[in-house]
């Protein structure tokens, strides 16, 4: 084709581009463009505001956090020296929650966290567990234990410890695996061991309600809170012991470092690091208590009441309390200042930080933030739980 030629159809060619960019773009008004063809297909594309995170549950390890949602997602910040935050790798950190992709369609209705392991039921009873991978069955990513779904009895209740992890089903059936040191594991077993029925105190005979796994004890409720068994180092190792003292129908139970809480139906709140339990003084109307257990030194405790009013008490080296102070040890329950307007629903206690979860969904937490396990994007420590942190996703 000649130049000249070329020169006379230019205009043409611009002419045509022209009527179909237009017949295809449409009219593009603020941060809305709308795109069609004939009026056969029509999209648009449009600004989304994100969301605040909100959360129904949460839960702390040794320098890690997490939380889930009514929607069943997982997410988890802070240290991964274990593959604890479950993304696959181990090592680094991570400053802000971020979503741990299980399996397409599962539902996290309640996770616990160990030192650096963790373990989460699912709205199908599937029990999934992952960090660190020198622990029996556990690897960084999320894997599904096959034993569970073998018993035809569906898991209802999870909780990681000091290397090891508790499950029970909903017939009442305790199950332990992991490491077996210091009685932990409330059966004799050695080394690393595979799930099987806990057997303290006859425990795989009885209904068992509720149970909590703390650094090298474990504690269970049995026949309706009736009766509550201890276990491992203190507590008759993996013969365990049937506490004594508790003179309430126990509500629930948790452990912390050489020390397990069990608080009663009426409120009160029991403490125990032998066979014999004591009140917990200051701690009445208690709904609900949590204890540290790190990797080394003692424990720090949470307890919270029905109007949601928070008490902290132990080891306040960090902060982590949320009392405004830094150090030392706290001797008994202290009412603890919470973020404006928010109302105590649990809390998760870590080896040097705690966080505790709103009514509302939203979380605030104190203590080290070495790893960035505070979840407010930065390393800042923080010894107040005075200000809630916001987290923004978007929209699904």
């Amino acid at each position: 084709m000649t130049a000249r030629r070329r020169r006379r159809l230019a205009p043409f060619i611009v002419a045509i581009a022209i009527a179909v960019a237009a017949s295809v773009l449409g009219a593009s008004q603020g941060s809305v463009a709308q795109f069609g063809d004939a009026g056969r297909v029509q999209s648009s594309v449009a600004a989304v505001d994100s969301v605040p995170l909100s959360f129904v549950g949460i839960d702390a390890g040794e320098n890690y956090s997490m939380g889930w949602t009514a929607a069943g997602e997982i997410f988890t910040w802070g240290g991964n020296s274990g593959g604890q935050l479950g993304n696959g790798s181990v090592g680094g950190s991570r400053l802000v929650p971020e979503r741990v992709m299980l399996p397409p369609g599962v539902e996290v209705v309640k996770a616990d966290g160990g030192l650096d392991t963790v373990i989460a039921l699912a709205a199908d009873g599937g029990v999934y567990t992952w960090g660190n991978g020198a622990i029996s069955g556990t690897s960084p990513t999320p894997s599904r234990n096959a034993f569970f779904d073998s018993l035809g009895d569906p898991v209802v209740g999870v909780s990681s410890g000091g290397y090891y992890y508790l499950a029970w089903t909903e017939s009442g059936a305790l199950y332990s695996w992991g490491t077996g040191g210091s009685g932990r594991l409330g059966r004799p077993a050695t080394g690393q061991s595979p799930p099987a029925r806990v057997t303290a105190q006859g425990l795989d005979t009885q209904v068992v309600v509720g149970a909590a796994a703390g650094r090298f004890q474990g504690i269970a409720s049995v026949d309706g809170g009736a009766v509550t068994v201890a276990w491992g180092s203190g507590f008759g190792t993996a013969a365990g012991v049937t506490l004594t003292g508790i003179t309430s129908t126990v509500g629930g139970v948790a452990a912390g470092t050489d020390v397990v809480l069990a608080w009663g139906q009426d409120g009160s709140l029991f403490s125990a690091t032998s066979a014999a339990a004591s009140v917990v003084v200051g701690a009445t109307g208690i709904v609900g208590a949590d204890a540290s257990f790190p990797a080394a030194g003692s424990s720090s405790f949470y307890a919270w009441r029905a109007d949601g009013a928070l008490f902290a008490w132990g080891d306040n080296s960090q902060g982590q309390l949320g009392l405004g102070t830094t150090g030392g040890s706290v001797p008994s329950p202290t009412p603890v200042t919470l973020a404006p307007g928010s109302v105590a629903l649990q809390t998760g206690a870590g080896a040097d930080h705690a966080l505790y979860l709103g009514q509302d969904g939203t979380f605030s937490s104190a203590g080290s933030n070495a790893f960035g396990q505070l979840g407010t994007g930065d390393t800042i420590p923080r010894n107040t739980f005075g200000s809630a942190i916001t987290i923004l996703r978007w929209p699904q």
